[in-house]
Parts: structure tokens; sequence; C-alpha cells
């Protein structure tokens, strides 16, 4: 599992969000599921 933590600068930024999970499945082929939060997410905590 991953949790990807990200800024929105632009709308723009929703694409590049996309293409970091789907580069992150193709750098680490063991992981299951990719979680992409804002950056006001608290991503250590997974309560």
């Amino acid at each position: 599992m991953a949790v990807l933590q990200f800024r929105k600068l632009s709308p723009s930024d929703e694409g590049r969000q996309r293409q970091a999970a789907l580069l992150a499945f193709s750098a680490f082929s063991e992981l299951k599921h990719v979680f992409l939060v804002d950056e006001d997410v608290d991503c250590f905590d997974l309560k």
C-alpha cells in the first residue's frame, strides 16, 4: 500500500496525480493499493 500526498496548484494537477499513481504501480509491482490525498490530510494517521 502507498499513500501519495499532493498539493494542487492548478487544475491540471489532477492528471499529474493519476500519472504519479500509475508510475508507483509500474515501479513497485508488489503494490496493490495507492491512495491519493490532499495536503490537508495527515497521511501518517491511518485511523
